[in-house]
């Protein structure tokens, strides 16, 4: 059992789910603090509210926005929370995506419920959580890479890239992507950082040589 009681924020759109995670972590590490969000608006609102949740757990497959969503803006939020995704999608298909893009770990849906219990014991201690899958998945990815600098970018950044080298205005691309100016803006400087550029024309060539301009 975990000496310091924990809080833990589940994000889900099932009600019936949250519970029953909720009931399997208190029969297994003992009382926690709990909090709940159905979507990624629901979330985001919790953890700008309060900051001091120790974990998420935090399913890809919601509605309107993606779980990975929310991980895109782990930076806006703040970088001492853990993430644990917990989804129906095998860690092959989303698990390389979501460590990218910041997650401790990848629990699949399907597994039994001990190794939810695993992983967030793990996760909780510092520890990421990898299954054998996983590390498959991991391992095919860094001998897939080419090393480029553009495969360095988030999925919004490289989104923002493209807009931008497309000859959009920052404004012009907040509006496309459906976020706020202030959020482009930073993505903005973390792709130039990542790929050690220094204008935007130098990002529209870089975009041109590698046939990432958006076709109208």
């Amino acid at each position: 059992m975990l000496r310091k009681m924990k809080r833990i924020l589940i994000v889900d759109d099932h009600a019936i789910v949250r519970r029953g995670i909720q009931n399997e972590i208190e029969e297994h590490l003992g009382n926690m603090h709990f909090g709940e969000a159905s979507n990624v608006n629901e979330a985001r609102t919790v953890l700008k509210a309060d900051t001091r949740w120790d974990l998420v757990l935090l399913d890809i497959g919601l509605e309107k926005q993606s779980g990975l969503d929310l991980l895109e803006e782990l930076d806006f939020l703040t970088s001492s929370i853990s993430f644990l995704i917990v989804s129906h999608f095998p860690a092959q298909e989303l698990g390389v995506r979501a460590m990218q893009l910041g997650a401790r770990g990848y629990f699949c849906k399907t597994d039994p419920p001990e190794k939810l219990i695993l992983a967030i014991k793990q996760v909780l201690d510092g520890k990421k959580y990898i299954t054998e899958n996983l590390a498959m998945a991991l391992a095919a990815e860094v001998c897939r890479k080419t090393g480029l600098p553009h495969e360095l970018l988030s999925r919004r950044e490289l989104e923002l890239l493209k807009l931008l080298a497309h000859g959009k205005s920052q404004k012009e691309a907040a509006e496309h992507m459906g976020l706020n100016i202030k959020t482009v803006s930073t993505y903005h400087v973390r792709l130039m950082q990542k790929m050690k550029l220094n204008t935007d024309v130098d990002l529209t060539r870089y975009a041109l040589r590698h046939n990432l301009v958006l076709l109208t």
